[in-house]
Formats: C-alpha cells, structure tokens, sequence
C-alpha cells in the first residue's frame, strides 16, 4: 500500500525540513494551495459517544462487507477501537434530522519527536483509521471535514493508506504520496495478493 499525506501545519513542516514535502513552490503559494476551510460543511457531524456503539458497528460492518480482507469486529471491539479517547483515537458520527447515523469516520494519533530543531520539539499526525460514507462524492466531503476537524485540534499531518475507497478523494484534496509502502504479512493465513481498494483493514502503526 502507499502512503499518502495532506500537511494541515505546512510552516511548521517545512521548518523541521518534513521529508515528502513538495519544495518547488514558495512558501506563501504553498499555504494557499493547502488551505482548508474555517468550518465543517457537512449538515449532523458530531463527535461519536457512546451511545453511538450499536449503530456505528452497524455502519462499518455494511460497508466492510463490500472489501474482501476486512474485520469482523464484536461490539465490544468497535466500542474500544473508536470510542473517542483524548490523544489515541478521534471519532465522528454524522446524525441526520431522523436520528440514523448515516456516516462514520475517525483518525488515530502518532506522535513523535523532533531532534535537534531551536523551536519545535514533537511533531502530531493523524492517521485515517475507518470510514464508512454514502457515496465517493459525499466521501471527499466528509474526509475534508475531517482535515478541519483535525487541524483545528492542532495535528500537523494527516496520513491515510490507499486502501478501501481513499483513492477517490486523495488527489482531490490535495494529499501527496510520500513514496514510502505499507506491506501487511498475514502468518498462517491463505491470503493471496490484493489490490489495496480490494483490503478494507487498517492495522495502526
């Protein structure tokens, strides 16, 4: 799998010299081409709690079923995978004015330290873990959401694998291939090679 990456922190990044980044344009240039809107568009988003359990399994479990590796979690699993907690993991509901839950995406956090630089110290990237979204038009447009969501709570990146459906919003929304690759290696499995929009797992890193 490849990863790709959006910069929600662009000076920040290209202070601490962040490899992947694109260097052919100015600086202002580049904050311009990577700006994201002040607000979230998307009508019932809400950060999902736990009453939310039931019918976010639900949600996930159908849209998985569409991938041929993917997880068969319990109910248990899905409350402790993507129940928000501060730090590790962020989740988010959309509740449409009949109540149902019509989409789910979350991220988790990695953090990591910064050697050796005058002014930062750490730098904070949030990783697109499960999604779940009616439609590849309406996906782009919640993923956005979710990079506002995201910088708003102060991340400096935002990551996702090409896996599932995020093809069809990668280029839209500005993210850039980093050039690294992701393998999975499934021991005592007879799992044959997939094309990544074929894999609807995401294994945190």
């Amino acid at each position: 799998f490849s990863l790709w990456h959006r910069p929600l922190n662009l000076r920040k990044l290209m202070e601490v010299q962040y490899p992947g980044l694109r260097r052919d344009m100015p600086l202002q240039r580049a904050l311009k081409v990577n700006r994201l809107p002040e607000m979230t568009k998307t009508p019932g988003l809400r950060p999902m709690n736990k009453a939310d359990v039931v019918r976010t399994h639900a949600l996930l479990q159908a849209n998985l079923s569409k991938f041929h590796l993917r997880p068969s979690w319990s109910l248990q699993e899905a409350e402790h995978w993507l129940l928000p907690r501060e730090g590790v993991v962020d989740t988010y509901v959309v509740e449409g004015n009949d109540g149902a839950l019509t989409d789910v995406v979350s991220f988790y956090r990695v953090s990591s330290k910064v050697l050796n630089h005058p002014v930062h110290t750490g730098l904070s990237a949030a990783h697109l873990f499960y999604v779940a979204s009616d439609g590849c038009a309406h996906l782009a447009e919640l993923i956005e959401d979710t990079l506002v969501l995201a910088k708003f709570k102060g991340l400096d990146i935002f990551v996702v694998l090409d896996v599932m459906d995020n093809r069809s919003f990668l280029e839209k929304l500005k993210f850039n291939v980093s050039g690294k690759d992701l393998n999975y290696y499934l021991y005592n499995w007879m799992c044959p090679r997939m094309s990544p929009d074929k894999v609807g797992i995401v294994l945190p890193n």
